[in-house]
């Protein structure tokens, strides 16, 4: 949504209208606006609509070889971890939680709200296939190791020990 700037798709359009549109096929889900259509009429769009069911997001992240997050504000990054667990690398502003969640092996990370920076990493991307298919291989795991449900539930056990016992 253009309106939301913390989401950051005004900064995602400015870097898309730099790109040439021969060497990108963009993958969408969720709402597209005219305006969005408008603006990446030069592209080819495979455009999924709103998707509702987690499998076929799954599958959605999975078709891509990349994932850009061009938000600007993330409280955690959810978006960032579920292309990741479909082993789809991530790029994204070093904001917030984005450092954690990416690290060094889950994707990159573009010096915050910096869109020269974005564009000019998508195009080397697009001429370093191999960097990109490295990290595709090693991002599942990075995200089942941090954010795997057992690991997840002990971290949390342990919290509310801590809060109720002030204890490990």
């Amino acid at each position: 949504d253009l309106k939301i700037p913390q989401k950051g798709m005004a900064r995602l359009l400015e870097v898309l209208k730099g790109l040439d549109p021969d060497r990108f096929l963009l993958l969408m889900a969720g709402k597209c606006s005219e305006e969005w259509k408008e603006a990446l009429a030069h592209f080819e769009v495979v455009d999924f609509g709103y998707i509702r069911e987690q499998q076929k997001m799954n599958e959605f992240y999975a078709m891509a070889d990349l994932m850009v997050n061009p938000s600007t504000y993330e409280t955690f990054g959810l978006v960032g971890i579920e292309a990741m667990a479909s082993g789809t690398p991530v790029i994204s502003f070093d904001i917030c939680a984005m450092r954690e969640i990416i690290g060094e092996d889950g994707g990159w990370l573009v010096e915050q709200t910096d869109t020269g920076n974005l564009a000019e990493t998508l195009v080397y991307l697009t001429t370093h296939p191999e960097e990109v298919k490295a990290k595709a291989a090693v991002c599942r795991s990075r995200v089942t190791e941090r954010y795997g449900e057992s690991r997840m539930l002990d971290q949390f056990e342990t919290l509310y020990k801590l809060v109720k016992y002030g204890q490990k």
